[in-house]
């Protein structure tokens, strides 16, 4: 099926705030984490309908003291080894069984516009089961990161704009990625590398469920 989002007009306005859980997983991110889990509680959206969960892996106490203190649910692990795929099992093996529609996943540098999980709603309302959104470098402040950001998009013209126009899924690129939460949870445990966001791509690929990309 071609995409719900493209072109981008297309996409429904919805009076209905479905319930969010993002998931933000920080292995040793002390440096950046705040950030990003102040971007996400500085949302345009119902505190009561987003809840946060940060999965501190190896992080300072003092790091971890000062994320107790917010109003997120903190997970703190001990993994014999870390990635990625592995805090998001533990997460959702390790949170209360409430009822939630959509999951987010951002990574720990990740900060997001304060209507973000406005157009994740809309776009989930509109039909979409899982969404890639539109990722874009932070730092222009060397030759090295102009270079990375010019990278990242012309992957994201190609890979995800590119493919949406053509009618293909978009990729996913490893961040600001939602998923419908009843898929996600009955998915996630078959991630077993540290490129999950491909895992996910060919579980979402074999059941048939298209990947929209929110530019």
């Amino acid at each position: 099926p071609r995409s719900t989002l493209f072109p981008y007009t297309t996409l429904f306005r919805s009076q209905k705030r479905y319930r969010f859980l993002v998931l933000i997983p920080a292995y040793r991110e002390d440096k950046v984490i705040m950030d990003s889990v102040n971007s996400v509680l500085a949302q345009d959206y119902p505190n009561e309908r987003l809840d946060l969960v940060v999965i501190s892996d190896k992080m300072e106490e003092s790091t971890n003291r000062d994320l107790s203190l917010l109003p997120i649910t903190l997970l703190q692990p001990d993994f014999k080894e870390s990635s990625k795929a592995v805090a998001l099992n533990f997460a959702m093996n390790n949170l209360p069984k409430e009822k939630y529609d959509i999951v987010v996943i951002l990574d720990a540098d990740n900060v997001v516009e304060n209507n973000f999980i406005c157009e994740l709603n809309d776009a989930y309302h509109s039909g979409s089961q899982a969404i890639q959104a539109h990722r874009v470098s932070k730092n222009l402040n060397t030759d090295m990161a102009i270079l990375d950001a010019v990278s990242e998009e012309i992957n994201n013209s190609v890979f995800r704009k590119g493919h949406v126009n053509l009618g293909l899924s978009s990729a996913l690129i490893g961040s600001g990625m939602a998923f419908d939460f009843k898929w996600f949870k009955e998915n996630v445990a078959k991630l077993e590398t540290s490129g999950e966001d491909k895992e996910l791509e060919i579980l979402l690929i074999r059941e048939g469920v298209y990947i929209d990309y929110l530019d």
